[in-house]
């Protein structure tokens, strides 16, 4: 239920399936990942992608999550958007180790969350990679 194709993930980037539900992308084609860690720590980077159910609006599920505050000094930037069709939270943030760029993507029923640490604004692969995510949404 993830929607991505092998042919979506950036070049020189490997995934790594953490369970059903959860794919980490590296820059390593072998990498020891210490589940409960922080994934910001994996050597050259990660980006993260998971699913999460949702029921209400998406700016409903945002108001109601206490670690997306829109309004906090640490997001330094947040825009809603729509990407094929889906809307789209887009937002780089602090976290202790780094900065974070995270892209929420909403269907009725699902959220497809992406982040890569670190953030580098000149990763055009995510971009990429998130619209090629949007795109593919299973029905």
């Amino acid at each position: 239920k993830l929607g991505i194709a092998t042919e979506s993930i950036p070049e020189g980037w490997y995934p790594h399936r953490l369970n059903a539900g959860t794919v980490l992308l590296t820059k390593q084609q072998q990498e020891k990942i210490i589940l409960g860690t922080e994934i910001g720590s994996v050597s050259g980077g990660s980006i993260l992608i998971y699913t999460l159910p949702i029921t209400t609006a998406p700016k409903d599920w945002v108001a109601q999550k206490t670690h997306i505050d829109l309004g906090d000094v640490l997001i330094q930037e947040s825009e809603w958007k729509i990407v094929h069709g889906n809307t789209v939270l887009h937002t780089v943030h602090y976290t202790p180790a780094n900065t974070v760029r995270t892209e929420y993507i909403f269907t009725d029923d699902t959220i497809f969350v992406l982040s890569l640490s670190p953030f580098n604004k000149n990763e055009a692969d995510f971009d990429t990679l998130v619209s090629d995510v949007a795109r593919n949404i299973p029905e």
